[in-house]
This record gives structure tokens, C-alpha cells and sequence, in this order.
């Protein structure tokens, strides 16, 4: 296996979680309605996606920059 293949691999990772979350989010946004019930629901949805894409997000790049600490002390 190459050596830069984990770090790239999780990079990407890091990236599509990225994207992934942001498009749900605009979206979500760009198709709110007239109905205050349904726009408390969609709020809801939007917090939830922002807060499990910032999670993973945060989780990849950290993990990416842990192998490349590791990568370059070896």
C-alpha cells in the first residue's frame, strides 16, 4: 500500500462529509413553505445535518492530522 494513500483517503473523506452536509442544508433551506409547523420541522432537520456534518468534518480532519504526524515521525 502506498504511504499517502490513507491521508488522501481521509481527506476525501473530510471533503464529501463536507459537501454532503452543505447541500442538505441549502437544500433544506431552499424549500421551506408557508406553514410554520413544517418550517419548525425543517429548522429542526437543518441543525441536526449541520451538527452531524460538523462532527464527522471534525472527526476526518482530525484523524488526518494524527496519520500525518504519525506518517512523518516514521
Amino acid at each position: 500500500m502506498a504511504l499517502w494513500a490513507p491521508p488522501i483517503s481521509i481527506g476525501c473523506s473530510a471533503i464529501g462529509d463536507t459537501l454532503i452536509a452543505g447541500t442538505l442544508v441549502y437544500i433544506l433551506h431552499s424549500n421551506r413553505t408557508e406553514s410554520p409547523r413544517t418550517n419548525r420541522m425543517i429548522t429542526k432537520i437543518i441543525i441536526f445535518c449541520s451538527q452531524t456534518g460538523l462532527v464527522t468534518t471534525v472527526a476526518a480532519f482530525s484523524t488526518l492530522g494524527i496519520v500525518c504526524f504519525c506518517l512523518s515521525h516514521s
